[in-house]
């Protein structure tokens, strides 16, 4: 089958066969001994598909704290995305990334962008598209998915690759049938079921889409198949002002040009998560809601356009916002 798929000869004197997935019998295969552990390139695998996948993750969720300290980009989510996360994206089309390392990197990327903040948004929410009131922060797990299967789509599709002709023999190549039959394959290759059960779902490629846009169709179908699953409702701020039009909140804080900084600091005033004394009286972090300024109340109200620069800059906010809607600043309120 080897020679069948790759069109060459296999030097079985130069290779090592490593049992993953639970395959250990027979002990040799293709006249090739197995091994409990091989290197390459420095990185010693070990047996089964956990294990391998620790090894591939382990050490970019060190590498990953390692970045933290580096010095801010022009915006925090691109910079989790493009180097934060760049070598397990690339690392994801081999085999993805556990449970556990999920949750290791999503702990660093959220300390990462949040630091030393009292009061901060729900992972759930950054997640969230910016029309809805979120970052547009990736869904590691669906991210990976997508790199995955993706690889695994374009390997299927390549008549002299070892992948097709294992996928064909699991009926895995072209249109799957839905519901999969995935009691046929094997239980210790997780990921292989996982593709077999989210690929029906997903309509073939037309000859026209590019990998690109077929791997943002796969990644919104599979994120919309885990709110779909895991939905958390509406917003918490919504919920308090329910008659607030929310979606033009959320597109006019994104496109009305404000650079990144102010952008965050609306960000963080809409989802009243600035820490006033007024909240940090709540949870008991200090005595006194006044003000260590003015000695006024310290609400966000106050925090945002009533104590040191902030009058200054509420007049000339009222000031643009009355020549666009070309009224006069005293009635913008």
């Amino acid at each position: 089958m080897v020679r069948k798929a790759t069109a060459v000869n296999l030097n079985s004197q130069n290779s090592k066969a490593l049992p993953f997935a639970g395959w250990s019998q027979p002990a040799t295969a293709l006249g090739i001994e197995s091994h409990d552990h091989v290197t390459i390139f420095g990185i010693t695998y070990g047996t089964g598909e956990r294990q391998l996948g620790r090894c591939l993750t382990v050490g970019t969720c060190t590498g990953t704290k390692s970045l933290c300290s580096n010095p801010l980009p022009r915006t925090i989510i691109q910079y989790v995305h493009l180097c934060l996360l760049s070598k397990i994206w690339y690392l994801a089309q081999i085999l993805p990334p556990t449970k556990e390392h999920v949750q290791q990197l999503t702990t660093v990327c959220t300390w990462f962008i949040w630091q030393d903040a009292i009061f901060c948004v729900p992972v759930s929410t950054l997640q969230l598209s910016k029309e809805q009131g979120g970052w547009a922060l990736m869904n590691i797990v669906g991210k990976c998915k997508t790199f995955l299967y993706a690889r695994l789509w374009s390997l299927c599709t390549k008549n002299s690759s070892i992948t097709t002709t294992i996928m064909r023999k699991w009926n895995l190549t072209g249109p799957i049938a839905n519901p999969p039959n995935v009691h046929s394959l094997p239980t210790g290759i997780s990921y292989i079921r996982h593709y077999a059960l989210d690929m029906p779902y997903v309509a073939p490629s037309g000859p026209q889409e590019t990998m690109q846009k077929f791997k943002n169709r796969l990644y919104g179908l599979l994120l919309t198949m885990a709110t779909t699953c895991n939905c958390t409702g509406e917003l918490w701020i919504a919920r308090k002002y329910p008659g607030m039009a929310w979606q033009r909140v959320w597109t006019n804080v994104h496109t009305i040009g404000l650079s990144d900084p102010i952008k965050s600091t609306c960000y963080a005033a809409i989802h009243e998560i600035i820490p006033t004394n007024e909240r940090l009286v709540a949870i008991h972090l200090t005595t006194t809601t006044s003000c260590v300024r003015c000695g006024a109340t310290d609400k966000q109200l106050h925090r945002l356009i009533a104590c040191e620069e902030g009058p200054v800059i509420w007049t000339w906010t009222k000031t643009r916002i009355a020549a666009i809607l070309r009224l006069y600043p005293k009635h913008i309120d």
